[in-house]
């Protein structure tokens, strides 16, 4: 997904790239916005159909953002371990969270079956998507690298999964050197773009996960990293403030053009709006800049990262809610696996806008409460760890 790391100093910078957090939180809620499957008077349209589109932007971002902070300290195989924690500890214990709480779930619909409390339901517990071997792999993190055929458990989560495979790749690539040759970075430019090129025109959209997800999320990333390599050589044209406004204002207009009118392979157009606008939002100016660093976007940026784990959950627990008190219907969507709500478009409303509120409030909570203690103590207990190592390598 997404790199949830976006108050991370870089290196050659002293401030972090304020605009690119509030982009990454407005990318999260088009996510919400994309599963919530409702009849609604707002989301019913092609533009939030491609809502999809937000994880690709995520995996740019990420790929810029973690080349930033980690593209010139990682020379060793202790300095790509000290990496890896480090992601580990940012990203795992959410995940781990929330498959907690689906196991709890599935728990407790065994228990019903099993004592008669429910006498019909589409599926038993624990099959299907929701298989023990199925849960397994979550719990390993490799569950959207093309070992099954469809989503499992937490279906957001096959993008975390393909992330950290990434990080793996991009802490071996840099200790290796790769980055130190602007011919490769030029390479890794040109693969991300072919990358994304295969994914569209075999799947016929860029909405692929458990089978491409990895070339998807590859392709974004090292584009992410490559435009932060690029824009660190001192060569590279500046721009006035007020082309950095028209060119923001311009790509708005055009991205909304082409998540609005296209949904087959040509929507692979929608990549290079993503890198002109990491290119025209890493400055921090310009008026769409000014509004992505507004408090309440800057909030939304802070918490995406709970907000895109968190609101499958909550869609989940909702649909039961809704079906066993107020008698609202659903359905289980075949390919996504997140609930339909049979209902008419004025209750869809009030769905629509009460999900958005409740995923933001926990998602808050999370953070406040998951995310950023596991954070802090595994940064703890890392940085001890390779402190400790580097004095033991210097002494022999």
């Amino acid at each position: 997904m997404l790199d949830p790391d976006s108050q991370v100093t870089p290196v050659s910078q002293t401030r972090r790239y304020v605009a690119l957090d509030g982009l990454r939180g407005i990318a999260a809620v088009l996510v919400v916005f994309y599963h919530l499957q409702v009849s609604n008077h707002f989301t019913h349209n092609l533009f939030f159909r491609n809502g999809y589109l937000a994880v690709d932007l995520f995996f740019v971002l990420s790929g810029f953002v973690i080349s930033s902070s980690y593209s010139h300290r990682i020379n060793s195989v202790i300095d790509a371990m000290r990496f890896i924690g480090l992601r580990f500890f940012r990203v795992y214990p959410m995940h781990l969270a929330t498959l907690l709480v689906l196991l709890g779930l599935e728990v407790l619909k065994l228990y019903s079956q099993s004592s008669g409390m429910i006498t019909a339901s589409d599926r038993a517990a624990f099959t299907g998507v929701n298989s023990w071997g199925a849960f397994f792999a979550n719990l390993g993190l490799v569950q959207g690298l093309g070992i099954f055929d469809y989503l499992t458990w937490n279906a957001p989560s096959w993008s975390i999964s393909c992330e950290f495979a990434v990080y793996l790749v991009f802490a071996l690539a840099t200790a290796g050197g790769l980055f130190r040759s602007k011919i490769l970075i030029l390479l890794l430019s040109l693969a991300g773009l072919g990358g994304f090129c295969l994914v569209a025109f075999t799947h016929g959209d860029l909405n692929s996960t458990y089978d491409l997800g990895i070339v998807r999320c590859l392709a974004g990333f090292f584009i992410g990293a490559s435009i932060f390599q690029t824009t660190q050589d001192r060569r590279f044209p500046k721009l006035s403030q007020s082309s950095i406004s028209s060119g923001q204002i311009i790509l708005l207009f055009v991205f909304c053009l082409i998540a609005g009118t296209i949904s087959d392979a040509k929507i692979v157009a929608i990549v290079p709006v993503f890198v002109s606008w990491v290119l025209l939002l890493q400055s921090d100016t310009g008026v769409l800049a000014r509004v992505l660093m507004t408090p309440t976007v800057q909030y939304l940026g802070r918490i995406s990262y709970s907000v895109y784990l968190v609101h499958y959950v909550f869609l989940y627990v909702e649909a039961i809610v809704l079906k066993r008190i107020f008698g609202i219907p659903s359905l289980l969507d075949a390919t996504m696996h997140v609930p339909v709500f049979q209902t008419d478009r004025w209750t869809g409303d009030f769905i629509l806008a009460g999900s958005l509120v409740g995923v933001v409030v926990i998602s808050g909570l999370t953070f406040r409460l998951i995310e950023t203690p596991s954070r802090i103590w595994g940064r703890e207990l890392i940085l001890g760890w390779s402190n400790r190592a580097r004095r033991l390598q210097q002494e022999s």
